[in-house]
């Protein structure tokens, strides 16, 4: 559980009671069942099976009380199974002794989406990770589009990136694979140009592109959601092979660079 800390109008705490469960729920919901999948109704519920074993971060506005962002956190020191594993092949990751910690459902509402919020989400995550004493992070980017062509740009400026560091035997499950894609990759050949590279920056989510700015990278092709008509693109982050400097400035004195980034 991270400590509760205000930063401005913001409150970054740990989600407890059933309605604040229920306010992450419905964020989710509008996030990956409206936004994403297309559904018109808006006021359901995103929940599973990984809810009950996990926890669940969020920041509140509390000029509004409204739950601007969430974020779910599975450590395996309460559940060795994760979200990821149902689209990835990826034991290789998972089942070695490190402390590992899944990131997932990360979503922030509409009038939320300012680069303020992804810090203070950013700054709560760090704050678990060295609660939890995680040693390996990962989690699902999911990259909205459904174009192939576009994936195909976004990996390749990825690889130009040094940011694709293939591990053997992890890659999406058969169901998730998209031949489009791989057909794709495997006959483009030509370099990027500067259109196709600002295309790549311009897809790839903030969350996702701060997570490439302290050392993630991705192992293995991305696998298509056809439910979330998306491309997730498994990242990692090892932090025994981060540099000490900015392992300090990501994870070293969470509370006070909160406070600081009011």
């Amino acid at each position: 559980m991270i400590t509760e800390v205000t930063s401005g109008r913001f409150l970054i705490k740990t989600l407890t009671t059933r309605s604040e469960l229920l306010a992450a729920y419905q964020l989710r919901y509008q996030s990956f069942q409206v936004e994403m999948a297309g559904m018109h109704a808006a006021d359901g519920f995103d929940e599973d099976e990984f809810d009950l074993h996990a926890d669940h971060i969020g920041i509140v506005d509390q000029k509004s009380g409204q739950l601007a962002a969430t974020a779910r956190l599975i450590c395996s020191g309460l559940l060795n199974k994760f979200y990821s594993a149902q689209e990835f092949e990826c034991a290789k990751l998972i089942s070695n002794e490190k402390i590992k910690l899944e990131i997932g459902r990360v979503c922030i509402a509409k009038e939320f989406r300012n680069g303020i919020i992804v810090i203070l989400l950013w700054r709560a995550i760090a704050e678990y990770v060295q609660q939890s004493k995680a040693e390996i992070l990962f989690g699902c980017g999911s990259v909205l589009s459904v174009q192939p062509e576009e994936i195909v740009t976004l990996y390749r400026y990825l690889q130009e990136q040094n940011k694709i560091k293939t591990i053997e035997g992890v890659g999406p499950k058969e169901k998730y694979r998209s031949a489009q894609f791989e057909q794709l990759l495997s006959s483009t050949t030509e370099p990027l140009s500067e259109q196709q590279r600002a295309l790549a920056k311009k897809i790839l989510p903030p969350l996702c592109q701060l997570y490439f700015n302290i050392g993630c990278f991705v192992p293995c092709t991305p696998a298509f959601d056809p439910e979330f008509r998306c491309f997730d693109f498994l990242t990692v982050l090892d932090l025994e092979n981060l540099d000490a400097k900015l392992k300090q400035k990501m994870f070293g004195s969470v509370k006070s660079q909160m406070t600081a980034s009011a």
